[in-house]
């Protein structure tokens, strides 16, 4: 049976979005957009599309213009859209149902996919009731995140919808259109008042958590979610998402034992729900628990993946590649591989797996002209995103060589591919030529030097073979960039004419302002070993050099940062995260007491901070252990002090399994106890 098909869309300054949307349905039989007070070029867009626009004043109620555009329907179906969305294949897709419906059918759900970063993986996967006759009994009901199910369900049961195969893409829940649509605010507003209306609607309550957590308030989140839960049964559609969310908050706050019972209980309701095995073996591993994390992950493997609201990937690569790093931590390396292998057959660019399987590959002593092979078979780039994939995954074991030999010169205009590239050429000492590249890029785009860190790798080699900036770079440069870098540049030739003259020429507060920036140019020059650079643009300046030590520390270089970081305890300046490390450099030192003290002040001193309340928990066992073992001389390991030094033992193996210490891997591995008489060494000359 066919039937016409109306598309409804309602918008307010959906410029940024609203072509991108009409475009993907233009061959509606109608489109009808109802417009609630835009300032902006929304109407005109959407007539040129032929969309019927009809104007509905905002009341606070998204049902209301919803239902204004079904009083305007002519056709014998709807499918309703926001003008942030796009229907992937066209309306061919919708017709298709539609031809295919029978007399019983009222309704279908389509498969919306939400946005969440740029990450092929970064999706969330729900069902929605998108598609439905034209009954003017149907009507949407809600102030906000408005609903036409109910009153097809009234009339017609369960039965009469549908699900479907038919894809939405959603853009509106990425972090910038939210901050810049100030959607945040706005639900909250909306669900507050919803609520003086129905104080004890669950579906208020949890949508008004899930607002909490998008700006970031976990624990007014975590207990709307939890008086949510408690208002509704198993029944309900949206019920098992509600857990799915509650728990990973739970999970956010650190409650991991909660979390897990939490898990356990509802996975009686929901026992083919992935997300919810994958964020048991979440807990689970955090807690040490490996074994039975590996099995939650299985059973996330084994479940379907289009039943519940699901992340994507949480069925398929993500739970192979937490079963690969489990199966690394214990030293199973050919199963780790085989685990990654598992989850790139399933996303041949997840990163993480991509990375996983290299460093494995890297730690069983393969060659890296044998890795890159297998990168660049595995993933058969075509694609930029592809090639950046497999440099990155080069990058991280220092695989600078063949990244060079494997990326194509047809490509190196794209400006995430160059970076790749200029980074592998300073990492090769081939500076000259990596500034060359850039600068090229620069002024062939007249730009400021593009996305993905291209202009910091410009002025870094320019000050590494000149000293400062040169006027190739710097005529290029606008503002607020021209003012950063400027700036950086006087403080680096200022350092340089004192060290040669002998005579102090410091800048006074070198960076006001700036120091995000300056930061992040710091955190660059260590991630490309070019330490005495890092050093000059920090020296002088708290911040930056309390960035500099945390920097070289998470990049291995771990002796060097010791000395700064004693260096701003002794100023006062270094904060919990820093205390953190400097305690593990002890720790790893045997200095136990020591550390467990520095551990202390970080948990008692602010806030209890997981990974240093375990520190502090490793550092007294190791003391007990010692002290056990000293007082009893040559009867420790006799019966019954063997058993008591043997239960100390095990608490501290399991105690090291919650991944509470900082982890090298690849390069930075390398970088790990550089010796003594190297760290005064300069940057690389050609």
């Amino acid at each position: 049976m066919s039937g016409t098909l109306s598309i409804h869309i309602i918008m307010k300054d959906e410029s940024d979005w609203l072509s991108y949307c009409l475009e993907s349905v233009k061959d509606a039989d109608e489109i009808i957009a109802v417009d609630t007070g835009s300032s902006d070029a929304s109407v005109s867009i959407a007539k040129s599309y032929g969309a019927k626009v009809f104007y509905s004043p905002w009341e606070e109620d998204f049902s209301k213009p919803r239902n204004e555009a079904l009083r305007h329907t002519t056709t014998d179906w709807v499918c309703y859209l926001d003008a942030d969305e796009q229907l992937t294949a066209g309306v061919s897709e919708l017709r298709r149902l539609i031809d295919q419906a029978g007399e019983e059918v009222q309704a279908y759900t389509l498969l919306i996919e939400n946005v969440l970063g740029a990450g092929v993986e970064d999706r969330l996967l729900h069902r929605s009731i998108r598609l439905f006759r034209a009954d003017p009994g149907f009507r949407f009901e809600g102030r906000i995140h408005e609903q036409i199910g109910p009153s097809i369900l009234q009339r017609h049961g369960a039965a009469a919808i549908r699900d479907s195969t038919v894809t939405v893409k959603h853009y509106g829940y990425l972090q910038g259109v939210l901050q810049a649509k100030g959607k945040v605010g706005r639900n909250e507003a909306l669900l507050v008042k919803a609520l003086e209306e129905q104080p004890e609607n669950p579906f208020y309550l949890y949508n008004l958590g899930i607002t909490y957590c998008q700006s970031g308030k976990l624990q007014e989140a975590k207990e709307l979610m939890a008086r949510a839960l408690g208002l509704t049964v198993p029944a309900v559609s949206y019920r098992a998402t509600l857990v799915k969310d509650l728990s990973r908050i739970v999970l956010e706050l650190g409650e991991l034992k909660q979390a897990e019972l939490l898990l356990a209980q509802e996975l009686e309701h929901y026992p083919d729900y992935a997300d919810l095995h994958f964020i048991m073996g979440e807990a689970l591993e955090r807690q040490g628990q490996w074994e039975r994390a590996y099995e939650a992950y299985r059973k996330a493997a084994d479940s379907p993946g289009d039943k519940y609201v699901t992340e994507l990937g949480t069925n398929s690569c993500k739970p192979f590649y937490r079963m690969g790093a489990l199966a690394k931590k214990l030293g199973q390396r050919e199963e780790a591989a085989r685990f990654f292998h598992e989850a790139l057959k399933r996303h041949v660019l997840f990163r993480p797996a991509l990375q996983g399987i290299v460093e494995v590959f890297n730690e069983l002593d393969v060659s890296a002209e044998q890795i890159a092979a297998f990168v660049f078979e595995q993933t058969a780039p075509q694609s930029p995103e592809a090639y950046a994939a497999a440099a990155d995954a080069l990058e991280a074991i220092g695989a600078f060589e063949q990244i060079l030999a494997c990326l194509p010169e047809t490509l190196l205009t794209e400006p995430v591919l160059l970076h790749a590239y200029s980074t592998a050429l300073i990492q090769t000492g081939k500076v000259q030529e990596a500034e060359r590249r850039l600068i090229g890029y620069v002024e062939a785009n007249d730009a400021e030097g593009g996305p993905n860190g291209v202009l910091q790798l410009a002025a870094i080699c320019q000050w590494l073979l000149y000293g400062s900036l040169q006027n190739s770079l710097l005529s290029r440069l606008r503002e607020p960039a021209l003012h950063i870098y400027t700036m950086v540049n006087a403080k680096l030739v200022s350092r340089a004419q004192s060290s040669e003259t002998g005579i102090s020429s410091e800048l006074p507060d070198p960076y006001p302002g700036i120091g995000d920036a300056v930061h992040s140019l710091i955190r660059r020059a260590v991630g490309l070993g070019r330490l005495q650079l890092a050093y000059s643009i920090a020296q002088g300046d708290p911040s930056s050099e309390l960035v500099l030590a945390k920097s070289m520390y998470l990049e291995g270089y771990t002796m060097r940062a010791a000395d700064r970081l004693i260096d701003l305890v002794a100023k006062q300046q270094l904060d919990d995260e820093g205390l953190h490390y400097l305690a593990e450099l002890l720790f790893d030192k045997g200095h136990y007491l020591q550390a467990a003290e520095l551990f202390e002040n970080v948990v008692h001193e602010n806030r209890p901070y997981e990974p240093s309340t375990t520190g502090a928990a490793l550092c007294y066992l190791h003391l007990a252990e010692q002290c056990l073992s000293e007082v009893l001389g040559d009867g420790a390991e006799e019966a019954p002090f063997k058993e008591d030094i043997e239960r100390i033992r095990g608490s501290i193996r399991w105690l090291n399994r919650t991944g509470w210490h900082t982890e090298w891997s690849g390069k930075r591995r390398g970088n790990v106890n550089v010796e003594a008489h190297d760290i005064a060494v300069h940057d690389r000359k050609e």
